[in-house]
């Protein structure tokens, strides 16, 4: 009896030691569960919050003065906003400064604006409490002509620039000096920067969430300063100061901040000035940027006939660039007004037919005078020079192509619905199938019925259609 009673002690004793170690076990799998899920949800946050600090530009910089940011909206907040826009047409010809005659450059049908140095400039809009009027007034007027926009973001603000180039060159004279800081260097804090991109870019992009009151449909393309490697201080034309290394620094931020606030956008770097083709410069960003736009970007100011459109490609080519093209700042001028028109009608050709797939002319009736005054449309006040019905006529004939192709060396194929549009740029035979009656435009923009097996000299250039 006395066996039996301390085996049944002992199997009381076991029991409860069950019960503890059962209950231990339990506490402890509650524990760690609950600072498992405290951590899970505190790494979610942090990371929420890293990523949201990232893509706003809010990550302090040392020594730099910081702006207010702004949170970006989340992609389900972009779905809710469910707003719908109309954008406009868009063909393969802009002007740089629509404002000039909105009225005048829609009618002949050009579609796209390049305002410059135009209104998205950290300068005028503010370091960090920004003031939107002039670029809503812009885009109020611009949108209300239909036009579509590059536009050009200026990262330089006196504020930020002063932060850490006290010591250094200001350009104080020359084109510009008016609009931009005095000093124009990467800027200081490269997140006080992404910020002010950013910000402008939301309002501007037709999301539904920050836009600007009134927006009508989106900017979709923008331009990161312009012709960089252009530094000619003792003349202050001077839109960037430093190598291809901190310029490339430049676009990778702007990239990353444009993008951020709309991923659909499209982003140029600064247009190379025909004199910037194949210098170290870009080469240098090109090596070290070249996955940071999408657009590559070209200017020829009083050019040659050619463009030199196919030396501009080369140098893309030769630093394994291949992105479309953009010509968003082109002029021509002569010693007659029948020389202008006929380098504009060449070089617009020349342009196009490589692949170029817009062309902004630069000057329309600009004020200034002497020989770049020879290279407006508009002979001011209001008269139309030969170079104005050029350009409508040649509008009027490539408006709506869809591609474009190089045949043989001067000879141009645009396709336009069924039809095909062919441009010589040198004496030949017309193909077989061309040759006979043909509809013809030549360059003082006059179109008439012709019978022709080969074209000759004195029809160059020539924009033939068969009949």
């Amino acid at each position: 009896m006395a066996k039996k009673s301390d085996e049944q002690k002992n199997n009381f004793q076991f029991n409860d030691q069950s019960k503890i170690i059962a209950a231990v076990v339990i506490i402890i799998l509650f524990t760690f569960g609950f600072f498992y899920i405290q951590s899970q949800n505190s790494a979610q946050k942090t990371e929420t919050q890293a990523t949201a600090t990232e893509a706003s530009g809010q990550k302090p910089e040392a020594g730099s003065p910081q702006p207010e940011t702004i949170g970006l909206p989340s992609s389900g907040e972009r779905q809710a906003a469910g707003v719908s826009y109309t954008y406009p047409p868009s063909n393969h010809f802009g002007i740089v400064n629509a404002k000039q005659d909105y009225a005048a450059l829609a009618e002949i049908g050009i579609t796209w604006d390049r305002p410059y140095p135009g209104p998205f400039n950290w300068q005028k809009i503010g370091f960090d409490k920004y003031g939107w009027d002039a670029a809503d007034e812009y885009v109020k007027a611009a949108q209300e002509h239909g036009f579509n926009t590059l536009g050009i973001i200026w990262p330089y603000n006196q504020i930020d620039q002063d932060s850490c180039y006290k010591g250094e060159t200001e350009i104080e004279f020359g084109e510009l000096s008016r609009d931009l800081a005095t000093r124009r260097r990467k800027p200081c804090s490269i997140d006080a920067y992404k910020e002010f991109a950013r910000s402008v870019v939301e309002r501007y992009d037709a999301d539904g969430v920050g836009d600007m009151p009134g927006l009508k449909y989106g900017i979709k393309h923008w331009e990161i300063a312009s012709e960089p490697e252009v530094q000619y201080r003792e003349q202050g034309k001077v839109f960037f100061q430093g190598d291809g290394k901190s310029y490339s620094e430049l676009l990778k931020a702007s990239y990353e901040a444009i993008k951020s606030a709309d991923p659909d956008a499209k982003v140029l770097h600064g247009g190379i000035s025909k004199d910037g083709i194949g210098t170290n410069f870009w080469v240098d960003v090109f090596a070290r940027a070249g996955n940071y736009f999408d657009i590559a970007n070209y200017h020829c100011s009083d050019c040659e006939d050619t463009v030199k459109i196919q030396e501009f490609k080369n140098f893309l080519a030769q630093n394994n660039i291949n992105k479309p093209v953009w010509l968003t700042s082109v002029s021509f001028s002569g010693v007659s007004d029948k020389e202008q028109s006929k380098k504009l009608f060449a070089g617009y050709l020349h342009a196009l037919g490589k692949n170029a797939d817009k062309v902004f002319y630069e000057r329309w009736n600009e004020a200034l005078g002497g020989k770049l005054a020879l290279a407006n449309i508009i002979q001011l006040p209001d008269v139309k020079r030969p170079a104005y019905f050029t350009l409508r006529a040649l509008i009027a004939k490539l408006d709506n192509y869809s591609s474009a192709k190089e045949v043989s060396d001067g000879h141009y194929e645009f396709a336009i619905s069924e039809k095909t549009i062919h441009a010589f740029m040198k004496a030949m035979d017309l193909p077989k199938g061309l040759q006979g009656d043909v509809i013809q435009l030549d360059y003082n923009g006059t179109v008439r019925k012709e019978k022709m097996f080969n074209v000759v000299s004195a029809d160059l250039p020539a924009v033939i259609e068969k009949v």
